[in-house]
């Protein structure tokens, strides 16, 4: 029996969706899932980082 890898990866949800996230992160989430057990998340932490207004966050998670 061949055990799968897992995956954690995440994305910020700091901005709209574009075709750069998509490209970069989201096709690749969605091709991974078939190899392996996969954990996916928006990683709040990262967002608080940078100065957002409250209302264009909540809009955009």
């Amino acid at each position: 029996m061949t055990k799968k890898g897992r995956v954690f990866a995440g994305i910020r949800c700091t901005g709209r969706q574009h075709l750069g996230n998509y490209l970069g992160a989201i096709q690749n989430f969605v091709a991974l899932q078939e190899g392996y057990d996969c954990i996916y998340s928006a990683v709040d932490i990262h967002t608080i980082t940078t100065p957002w207004q409250p209302d264009e966050l909540r809009e955009n998670v």
